[in-house]
């Protein structure tokens, strides 16, 4: 889906390469993009258990389209920078479920055909984004070269949601 064109600089700070140029003069996530109708979402079979349900916040355009915006430069720099590890397949460019499956296939295939025991731990990652603890999130940003005033969006725009 191609995203609106903004004027950047490619350089090698974190806030310089994730913050669109025009925007630094806003020190945090304007509080105009904040608001949202949020409404349940069916997620599962049964609809009689709340837990079948997730949370889908409507946004508006404007904060869609700012979102996108920083979504791919975050990603950008996180790749230019290779700050992801490899085997993260989920939310990642030219990635899915298959080629999480080839690589795991791939890795045990060798002790498989060598006949030697193999033991795996799944564990279901589905609600996890409701579980992300925001201060470490943060601290985590910070830790791979995101300051300044990025750092300040992203701690704007993770607190004092309408």
């Amino acid at each position: 889906m191609p995203h609106p064109q903004v004027a950047v600089q490619h350089c090698k700070r974190g806030d310089d390469a994730v913050l669109p140029t025009s925007l630094p003069n806003y020190k945090i996530f304007p509080d105009r993009f904040k608001y949202a109708i949020v409404q349940p979402m069916h997620k599962k079979v049964d609809k009689s258990f709340i837990t079948n349900y997730r949370s889908l916040s409507l946004l508006t355009s404007c904060s869609n389209i700012l979102e996108r915006i920083l979504f791919n430069r975050l990603c950008q720099y996180l790749q230019m920078n290779s700050i992801l590890a490899l085997q993260q397949f989920g939310f990642r460019k030219e990635s899915n479920i298959g080629k999480a499956v080839f690589a795991l296939t791939d890795y045990i295939l060798p002790s498989l055909n060598s006949r030697q025991q193999i033991g795996g731990i799944f564990c279901d990652l589905s609600k996890a984004f409701d579980c992300v603890n925001h201060e470490i999130l943060i601290a985590k940003l910070h830790y791979y070269g995101i300051h300044r005033v990025v750092l300040n969006w992203f701690k704007s725009y993770i607190t004092t949601r309408k």
